[in-house]
């Protein structure tokens, strides 16, 4: 999880210089401060894995299914009887 933490936050990093580089100052800085605050969003919304693969592919599932929207049925899609 450190090392993926690590990898997220060098990438914002050299994307926040990139583009300082190229004139866009405020998404240079937006970029830098999400870098910054990058391991405090990842440990908020990933699951630190404990027991086994199932339990953590279950818990990973469940959080998905938590941050997605919902729909009320396919009748508000357009489908369903008429």
């Amino acid at each position: 999880m450190t090392a993926f933490t690590l990898v997220v936050q060098l990438t914002l990093l050299n994307l926040s210089i990139l583009t300082l580089i190229n004139g866009h100052l405020v998404y240079g800085i937006a970029i830098a401060i999400v870098s910054v605050n990058t391991p405090m969003i990842l440990a908020r919304y990933m699951i630190k894995p404990h027991g086994s693969i199932i339990n953590s592919a279950g818990n990973t599932a469940r959080s998905i299914r938590a941050l997605t929207p919902r729909f009320s049925g396919f009748r508000s899609l357009g489908g369903g009887k008429k």
